[in-house]
């Protein structure tokens, strides 16, 4: 898989101002990014660093899609001084075979709230991971892909 860089764009960037003013007010044009799928290797999802057993779970894949079950997803809205992430990753406890739900939230800057719910098969958690991956991206959410190096 290949990673997305964002080619630099002329943009109006309004000044930071009191509570009350609208940040986005006399931006004329708005950033635009384009996609270069051509610069940096994807190298396979990590389970998360605040995950306090995290050398005991591997990332399940999606047997369907070959798809790793990681996502990073973000929620930037200035108007509403929101600037939240939400990790999600279907994981599998190698020695005990059990399955979990990890979720990891909060707003950017702050370690977050963390949760691993546990599920009772491969399809349970596959089917749960999916459910809250599209809640999230009907809230607005956004996937951040990344590259760990």
């Amino acid at each position: 898989m290949k990673t997305t860089q964002a080619k630099k764009i002329k943009s109006v960037i309004p000044k930071a101002g009191a509570r009350g003013v609208d940040p986005l007010q006399g931006v004329k044009q708005a950033v635009v990014c384009e996609a270069n799928t051509n610069s940096v290797d994807f190298k396979p999802a990590q389970v998360d660093d605040h995950n306090p057993n995290r050398g005991a779970f591997s990332i399940v894949k999606d047997a369907k899609s070959g798809r790793e079950l990681s996502v990073y997803l973000m929620l930037a809205d200035l108007v509403h001084n929101n600037n939240k992430y939400y990790i999600l990753q279907a994981l599998q406890n190698k020695n005990t075979k059990d399955f979990g739900l990890w979720v990891r939230y909060g707003r950017v800057g702050n370690s977050g709230v963390t949760n691993l719910a546990h599920m009772s098969s491969e399809a349970d958690v596959i089917k749960n991971f999916f459910k809250t991956e599209k809640a999230k991206n009907s809230k607005g959410y956004n996937e951040i892909k990344m590259s760990f190096g």
